[in-house]
């Protein structure tokens, strides 16, 4: 492909890959891709296929962003509504910002910008008691 640069994804970014391949004149892969560069500014555009890697923790599915590893290790979440932020999260269930942004760095790549559906991960210390269920024996 013979495009212009109009980003760069920092390494190790969570990029959303949207399904659309296409091959150059040397039969490279390229993936059609969209996420932040590291201005931190939403880009979208095709990246060559052997510079992306499935991330292992990190998810976004219809619904939104999530992280299957901490749902999985029975971390407490929000689904994020309409308009919250995460500051308005942590302040609701009496956790600290920096705690909250390190839980979720691995999927929400800028805490500024939450989408309605995206999984808001909270410490198991969470001040509204929000802690990790426990499993009865029977």
């Amino acid at each position: 492909m013979n495009a212009r640069t109009i980003g760069a994804f920092p390494g190790g970014s969570l990029v959303i890959a949207d399904g659309k391949t296409a091959h150059d004149a040397n039969g490279n892969t390229w993936i059609e891709v969209r996420g932040f560069d590291v201005n931190r500014n939403g880009v979208e555009g095709w990246i060559e296929a052997n510079y992306v890697d499935l991330h292992p923790r990190g998810a976004e599915d219809k619904l939104g962003r999530t992280n299957p590893t901490l749902a999985q290790e029975g971390y407490p979440s929000v689904t994020v509504q309409p308009g919250e932020t995460m500051s308005g999260i942590a302040r609701a269930h009496g956790d600290a910002l920096q705690a909250v942004e390190a839980l979720n760095q691995d999927t929400i790549l800028n805490p500024n910008e939450l989408d309605p559906g995206d999984q808001v991960y909270l410490p198991r210390t969470s001040g509204d008691q929000h802690a990790a269920p426990e499993h009865a024996l029977g």
